[in-house]
């Protein structure tokens, strides 16, 4: 019974994060996008800051930093193999993430909300390489959600601190107008996605996320 409920679940899944993704670029972005554009220099500053945990060096760095460490506890410290997957699939997932999230953004053409509030102008561009029209999905929102819910696999016990860490990053995206609501949306669902099937692969290699394997 449970698996069907599981099954049901993921069959209603996507299509429900699709209309959300619908829902919001027709209704919400950009009355959102116009009111952060208010908020004060202060807001907007405190919104930078945040948004930097989701910056790609930070991301690369913590990618290597994990790499090295699965590969210290495998050859180092001689711990099982699936101690090192464990590790190796943070930047894997990560990776995965951050690559296919950036084939989106290439395929979708979206135009940044600095092109709304400039020259009005609002939609989807397909097939533009050029930075103002990589808006959707949200890369940061995409690395960052896939680094920590990764993350909070291998770290069950920190899983909300990083859940809610990952909301914050994505959701200051929104507030300094660098993306619309859709798009850090749309970026975290497509991280969580990636991240899920390949912790199904790395669970086919062994007892990778045994709680006896906690770090």
């Amino acid at each position: 019974m449970a698996g069907l409920r599981h099954t049901t679940v993921n069959l209603f899944a996507a299509p429900a994060a699709a209309v959300a993704v619908i829902a919001s670029v027709l209704f919400l972005d950009k009355p959102l996008a116009w009111f952060c554009f208010g908020l004060g220099a202060g807001v907007h500053a405190a919104g930078r800051y945040l948004s930097l945990l989701g910056d790609f060096p930070a991301g690369f760095a913590a990618c290597s930093v994990m790499l090295g460490l699965s590969l210290y506890l495998v050859y180092g410290r001689k711990r099982s193999v699936a101690a090192g997957l464990r590790l190796l699939f943070v930047p894997v997932s990560t990776g995965l993430s951050w690559a296919l999230g950036n084939i989106a953004k290439v395929v979708f053409g979206r135009a940044r909300p600095e092109l709304l509030f400039q020259q009005g102008l609002y939609g989807f561009h397909f097939l533009r390489t050029d930075y103002d029209f990589n808006s959707f999905p949200s890369g940061h929102a995409v690395l960052a959600t896939s680094f920590l819910f990764a993350l909070s696999m291998i770290l069950p016990r920190w899983r909300w601190p990083l859940w809610v860490l990952a909301v914050v990053v994505c959701l200051s995206r929104v507030v300094i107008t660098a993306h619309y609501f859709s798009d850090v949306f749309a970026g975290a669902l497509l991280a969580v996605a990636v991240v899920s099937g390949t912790r199904s692969i790395f669970r086919s290699r062994g007892p990778v996320f045994s709680p006896k394997e906690e770090l």
